[in-house]
């Protein structure tokens, strides 16, 4: 009965604490979107794949254009991914994820992105975190971003500067999806 009142009056409701926070922190520090094409790029294929479910069970419409999606192409080695899920490779480090967050938040076909991280010996998650906020912040963004780090206490601390930040910021890729999922129900 709460559930269907709820919903006709337009209310969320979230399952735990933590799911609400994670879904406050998304409403207030990000825009709401404008279009239902969501692209998530990632440098690890499992995590990619995690979101990509999180998504078709939260009614996420995940872009698939593929003449769009190929202008990642410039942002990663030969042997990534630009299909949706946009696959940078484990090799990824401040430069691929600056180019292809650049490229996402210019286009103007996504509304929304889901930028996710597994920690490599490749890159140093603060510089991933930083990264992210400073484009971001210069793009003078008008459109939804909610990040995804997984890794050690090193990415932990990658997702607390994320949040100092106001990027909102997840230590679990369904966490990323699900909040982004708020703001379009």
């Amino acid at each position: 009965i709460y559930d269907a009142a709820f919903k006709q009056s337009g209310v969320l409701r979230a399952k735990t604490v933590g799911e609400a926070f994670d879904w406050a922190q998304a409403f207030s520090n990000m825009p709401q979107p404008d279009g239902d094409n969501t692209v998530i790029i990632t440098n690890g294929g499992g995590v990619g794949v995690m979101a990509t479910d999180a998504c078709e069970e939260n009614d996420l419409n995940l872009y698939d254009n593929q003449e769009e999606l190929d202008k990642f192409y410039n942002h990663m080695p030969e042997y990534g991914s630009a299909k949706n899920p946009v696959d940078l490779t484990g090799m990824a480090t401040t430069d691929e994820y600056e180019g292809s967050l650049r490229e996402a938040l210019r286009n103007d076909e996504y509304d929304s992105i889901v930028v996710l991280y597994c920690q490599t010996a490749q890159s140093d998650p603060k510089a991933i975190a930083n990264t992210i906020a400073d484009v971001y912040e210069e793009e003078d963004a008008e459109k939804p971003v909610t990040v995804s780090m997984v890794g050690g206490p090193e990415v932990g601390e990658a997702v607390e500067v994320l949040k100092e930040r106001e990027i909102p910021g997840y230590e679990e890729p369904e966490q990323a999806v699900e909040a982004l999922a708020a703001m379009y129900n």
